[in-house]
This record gives structure tokens, C-alpha cells and sequence, in this order.
């Protein structure tokens, strides 16, 4: 009875096992406020992000050491742990590995995001007034990041609109 008692903390446990994931800052305030989450995050289950750590998770490889979040993160980017979705046919205990591909896959997807809400979120009213910076500060607000990552988020917001207004142009011209 007892080793039943066991195994079944040592589950509950692994069911808290976790990627880590780097990515910039900005990137990773935007997330940890979409999903919901404080400093572990834990995928929206039917998500993009859930569905590629399903699709990509493995058995960790022999050679590889077990992550534990310490390892220091490339420049300029934070570490964000993710908590494994738990699938029937791939048990955590077993399946905890997400290679460096998969993790590329991964960031990428959650930048894409990103760009998406920014573009819908700030594209829609931006038409009606010269100023950006007003916008893009009650945004950053909405999403609960610091308005130190201003300069930032204005970039890529300024880029994507500036391609955005070309490709219009090229329309007209046609």
C-alpha cells in the first residue's frame, strides 16, 4: 500500500514537469499575460503552443542531462518554464524532451502570436490618429508589460505596417 502511495506522488509530481523555453523579455511578459499564467506557464490545452509540444515532445536522448531552469539564458532572452501538457499515449515521466529544433518551432510560434495581436490590436485604431505612442502604451498596459519594452514593441509594430502600407500600394498600382 504504501509504494502505491509513492509512485502515485512521484506521478504527481512528474505531471509538473517542465520545458524551459528562452525568449526576449517582451516576449516572455506577453505570454506568461496571455496564458494566464504567474512564472510557470501552462499551455491553453487546443493551443498552437500545446499542440507543438505535443507533436514534438520526446524521450530524452541518454547523453542529454534533465533541465532544471539554471542553465543561464542566451543574451538578452529569459528563460520561461512551460509545464508539459499531459497526453495519455506519452507520459510525462517518460516523455519530457523537447529538442532545439522543436523549441526554435516553439518561440517562433509565440513570437507569430505576438506580431498577429499586435497588428489587430493596434492596426484597427491607429487609422484615426497620427500619434502611435499613446496607442502603443495603453497596449503595452492592456498586457500587463513593462512600458520599458516600448521602444521595442514600437518597432515591430512600425515595421509590420510599414510592409503592410507597401503591399497596399503595390495593389492600387496593379
Amino acid at each position: 500500500m504504501r509504494k502505491m502511495r509513492n509512485s502515485a506522488n512521484e506521478i504527481q509530481n512528474h505531471n509538473r514537469m517542465c520545458i524551459y523555453l528562452p525568449l526576449e523579455e517582451f516576449l516572455a511578459e506577453w505570454f506568461r499575460h496571455e496564458t494566464g499564467s504567474g512564472d510557470v506557464v501552462k499551455l491553453v490545452r487546443g493551443s498552437q503552443e500545446s499542440e507543438i509540444v505535443k507533436q514534438f515532445i520526446s524521450i530524452r536522448p541518454e547523453n542529454v542531462p534533465v533541465e532544471n531552469g539554471t542553465e543561464p539564458p542566451p543574451e538578452g532572452k529569459v528563460i520561461v518554464p512551460i509545464i508539459i501538457p499531459e497526453q495519455k499515449l506519452k507520459p510525462v515521466i517518460f516523455y519530457n524532451y523537447l529538442a532545439p529544433a522543436a523549441k526554435d518551432a516553439l518561440a517562433d510560434c509565440i513570437r507569430t502570436r505576438f506580431k498577429i495581436q499586435l497588428f489587430r490590436d493596434l492596426h484597427r485604431v491607429s487609422c484615426i490618429g497620427k500619434r502611435q505612442d499613446n496607442l502603443i502604451y495603453a497596449w503595452l498596459e492592456q498586457h500587463e508589460m513593462s512600458i520599458d519594452r516600448w521602444d521595442t514593441v514600437a518597432k515591430i509594430y512600425q515595421r509590420m505596417r510599414n510592409s503592410y502600407i507597401c503591399k497596399n500600394k503595390r495593389k492600387k498600382m496593379l
